[in-house]
């Protein structure tokens, strides 16, 4: 009799141990709960969305006035500047001014300091070298006529490379423009940056006034020190802007 009544002990006694064990592990997890959710952030309807670090590559568009691909979207539209082309001072790039300037504080006297010009191409000599009427589809037009340009910014996260003496994009990347590679007179006394223009540039709306200031020429190889092949003597080099 009294080993019976003891397995019965034992047994309620397993019984509540094994109650109390449920109890313990159903208040952890709510525990575990609260706490996960109490770390989450609420969300709040009119709080503005993180910042996207997967923005586009920006780039710009030089001898057009609007980006042309369909891969990307117009930030704004200018004209090209840069330093005149017979000063050795001055910034050595060119850049893509805004048709909207905001002014800060200015004089209206010149100070003898850094000055930007526009930029004016210089493609074709019709008495001596017709053969520069390159560009599609009036070449001859754009003899010292302003340039343009537009800063484009790719809809999809991208980066964006230049490749000089190239038509084509390589590989698995997505052309945006293509053009002829062009830059300051090697004579000049300025230094300024290889561009990219778009093969079929057009002349800024401004008009045309020839008055120099920076200017741009097609980019010739000379063979030597550049290997041959591939490279051939004065030929004009192409370029092509891609992304991916």
């Amino acid at each position: 009799m009294f080993l019976k009544k003891l397995n019965i002990h034992l047994i309620l006694v397993g019984i509540m141990f094994v109650m109390m064990g449920l109890t313990f592990f159903h208040q952890t997890s709510r525990i575990l709960k609260l706490e996960k959710r109490s770390i989450q952030p609420r969300e709040n309807p009119t709080s503005k969305p993180p910042f996207d670090f997967r923005s586009g590559a920006v780039y710009t568009h030089w001898g057009k006035r609007n980006c042309t691909s369909k891969r990307s979207h117009q930030v704004y539209s200018g004209v090209a500047a840069g330093s005149f082309y017979s000063h050795s001072g001055g910034g050595s790039n060119y850049l893509c001014l805004t048709m909207k300037p905001q002014w800060g504080n200015f004089t209206k006297t010149f100070e003898h300091a850094a000055t930007i010009y526009g930029v004016e191409y210089e493609v074709s000599d019709i008495k001596k070298s017709p053969k520069f009427g390159m560009f599609a589809p009036k070449p001859y037009t754009l003899q010292n006529q302003d340039v343009p340009c537009a800063v484009c910014e790719t809809k999809e996260p991208a980066s964006v490379i230049m490749i000089p003496g190239r038509k084509e994009c390589l590989g698995n990347w997505k052309i945006e423009y293509s053009g002829y590679l062009m830059t300051e007179h090697y004579r000049h006394a300025g230094r300024t940056e290889f561009i990219c223009v778009d093969k079929e540039a057009e002349a800024d709306n401004s008009g045309y006034q020839n008055q120099d200031g920076a200017l741009l020429y097609h980019v010739q190889a000379i063979v030597g020190s550049l290997p041959s092949p591939p490279y051939e003597n004065y030929r004009e080099l192409t370029c092509v802007v891609c992304s991916k």
